[in-house]
């Protein structure tokens, strides 16, 4: 059995539908997130992965924000994807429309 490690979305559709691929399958899934999920968010320019604890940062830093990587003294900052944003929320803020996203996602996935 694989497990859920994240996704990335393949297509959007004109109907509003988002077709999805599971991180490392082949396995797909098409959904209407926004009709589903209609507070649900995507992940901002701002939003940086902190290396150290996987946790999201908001960076407001116009010039910083352009970079891909930012080395902050000892620590590394990443562009956030949106499946790791989704997941932050789900662990963070359970009621959260993206944590529902990502919920379904996991119980979608077998």
């Amino acid at each position: 059995m694989d497990k859920f490690s994240g996704y990335q979305i393949k297509k959007i559709n004109p109907n509003g539908n988002f077709k999805l691929q599971y991180l490392n399958t082949e396995k797909e899934i098409e959904l209407n997130i926004f009709e589903l999920f209609p507070k649900y968010l995507k992940v901002s320019p701002k939003h940086y992965v902190d290396t150290q604890d996987d946790s999201i940062v908001v960076i407001n830093d116009p010039i910083l924000t352009r970079k891909i990587i930012i080395i902050d003294n000892k620590n590394i900052y990443r562009k956030a994807q949106q499946w790791e944003y989704d997941r932050f929320e789900h662990i963070n803020f359970p009621l959260s429309d993206n944590s529902k996203f990502y919920t379904h996602l996991i119980f979608n996935f077998d």
